[in-house]
């Protein structure tokens, strides 16, 4: 099995869309797959890329780095910070280290493009599918900050990146 983390395609979008439907209700799904694709038309905001794990031809996964929400900043540690974005596995794989994989080369990307550190929020409805993840691949939870549903917390993860 050869694992690929590559730019999404538009041959990729109805992949991502079922991905994104597997965790997100139709207008969060919606919100994500048209930041994705608006990417692939070359429309970015907020500097959001994304790419996708890919088995071959296969779409497993799907995340993204933009730059940090104003709402991070006091949770950043250095001068050079991304946020992770919109990190989805397709639930038909979860559990055989592809979300893993998925996460890793995302870090490889960020280091790669001079990044130090990777931030990211969690809703609370990912709590018991993504934030024992987060803190098995070396993230630190350092706090909450208001986001999802009205008068919602969102956790916030943090991982310093070395070489």
């Amino acid at each position: 099995m050869t694992l690929d983390l590559t730019k999404p395609q538009i041959q990729d979008l109805p992949s991502i869309k079922e991905i994104l439907s597997q965790w997100n209700d139709e207008s969060e799904t919606q919100k994500y797959f048209q930041r994705i694709e608006n990417e692939i038309k070359g429309q970015i905001e907020f500097d959001m890329k994304f790419w996708v794990l890919k088995d071959e031809k296969k779409v497993l996964g799907i995340g993204g780095l933009s730059n940090c929400q104003p709402k991070l900043k006091p949770f950043i540690q250095t001068n050079n910070p991304k946020e992770l974005k919109t990190i989805f596995l397709n639930q038909a794989f979860r559990g055989k280290g592809f979300g893993r994989k998925l996460v890793e080369l995302l870090q490889s990307k960020s280091l790669s493009l001079g990044y130090k550190e990777l931030l990211l929020v969690s809703a609370e409805k990912y709590r018991e599918t993504a934030y024992g993840f987060y803190l098995n691949l070396g993230f630190k939870q350092l706090g909450e900050v208001e986001g999802g549903e009205v008068g919602e917390k969102m956790a916030v993860f943090s991982k310093l990146l070395t070489k």
